[in-house]
């Protein structure tokens, strides 16, 4: 089984609102990451929310994903991570990480990434566009405890650098897993290209 985590913890400070929230076409980034990977076959979806976790909740259409609440988000991603792997299965032989600000992934991406990994069950799997890595990440379930030895500053840059894992790229032609957003300007732009 692969389950995914979705990193939605951040306080968005630049963008001003919630990330999660944002509107491209009828759906909000969170809805748009969910029907991606259950479009590519992945029905575990655990989401990690932060102190917006109200405000999304409120407005979030969900279906069967589960929603974990960093109390610490300020730590950074590799917390709300950690929260995550605590909430998923113990037998998932994988987990996808993806973060809620890149709703342009395609399931097709995510579906080349899940083939990559069975096809090299001991690598982490990171997408390439070009000459860039992006996300989203397969992490095999034998990594698991290195997310919780990293240090906080670090996070996943340390896991997928520590001597012990083994790291393969897949080449995907999707500029999606390079494109997160972080302003508002940066969100105006995507609205009106996806149009």
């Amino acid at each position: 089984m692969i389950s995914a985590i979705i990193l939605a913890a951040g306080d968005s400070s630049r963008m001003g609102s919630p990330k999660a929230l944002l509107k491209l076409g009828n759906r909000n980034f969170i809805e748009e990451v969910c029907v991606a990977l259950s479009e590519a076959g992945i029905e575990d979806i655990c989401a990690v929310l932060g102190s917006h976790h109200a405000a999304i909740t409120g407005l979030w259409k969900r279906g069967s994903e589960r929603i974990v609440i960093n109390p610490e988000p300020e730590k950074g991603q590799i917390s709300s991570l950690r929260c995550g792997l605590k909430d998923v299965p113990g037998n998932a032989e994988a987990v996808l990480i993806c973060l809620v600000d890149q709703p342009l992934v395609k399931a097709g991406t995510i579906k080349k990434i899940i083939e990559a990994w069975s096809a090299d069950r001991d690598s982490v799997i990171i997408p390439k566009f070009g000459k860039k890595r992006g996300h989203p990440i397969m992490m095999p379930g034998k990594y698991r405890p290195l997310c919780f030895q990293a240090p906080d500053d670090l996070g996943m840059h340390w896991i997928t650098h520590h001597p012990s894992v083994k790291v393969s790229d897949v080449m995907v032609d999707d500029p999606g897993i390079l494109k997160d957003f972080d302003t508002r300007e940066e969100y105006e732009k995507i609205k009106a290209d996806t149009k």
